[in-house]
């Protein structure tokens, strides 16, 4: 089983990447398999013969919240990106600056052997100036522009999925249990 997590700020289009790409990937399952487990939604896929979790993570923002509630699922949102094998960053095309959270998860990403950004929403834009900025600051990440609410894009998602996970870099750890 291989623990891949989807992260990003509020309204990035999390939870519907991980449906519709589940959907994207199984369509003749007409129940998709999902398992909540510790206030995390897991997908579970199958890609290239390899059981995948599909973990659709609590919004991450700077700030501390003033519900505990919230708190307390944050923290295992970041105690699962601690431990997931491969990170998915949605970031919404619409609603992206070189600053703030998503900043800090594109750093942490870059220190990780399997991450993969994707642009969400870019089918609202009609400037790509957005996807030329990141590559060109990030050349060694990949990035994907998508539509979640349009399965647009998950093909390239599917095939570079595909690709980490057929490198032998994918070590399976379990720090905290799960």
């Amino acid at each position: 089983m291989v623990r891949c997590i989807v992260i990003g700020k509020d309204n990035s289009g999390k939870t519907i990447f991980c449906k519709n790409f589940s959907k994207f990937l199984h369509p003749k399952n007409k129940k998709n398999e999902t398992l909540t487990q510790k206030n995390l939604t897991n997908y579970k896929i199958n890609i290239k013969n390899e059981e995948i979790y599909l973990i659709d993570s609590v919004s991450i923002d700077s700030g501390i919240d003033k519900s505990e509630r919230r708190r307390r699922e944050r923290t295992k949102t970041l105690y699962a990106l601690i431990e997931a094998e491969i990170i998915i960053h949605i970031i919404d095309a619409t609603d992206f600056s070189f600053d703030g959270i998503d900043k800090y998860i594109l750093d942490y990403g870059m220190t990780k052997d399997k991450y993969l950004v994707l642009l969400n929403k870019t089918d609202k834009i009609h400037d790509n100036n957005l996807m030329k900025n990141m590559i060109r600051t990030y050349p060694k990440i990949n990035i994907f522009n998508i539509s979640a609410k349009k399965r647009i894009g998950f093909n390239n998602v599917k095939t570079c999925l595909r690709h980490m996970i057929s490198c032998d870099k994918i070590h399976r750890k379990n720090y905290f249990g799960w």
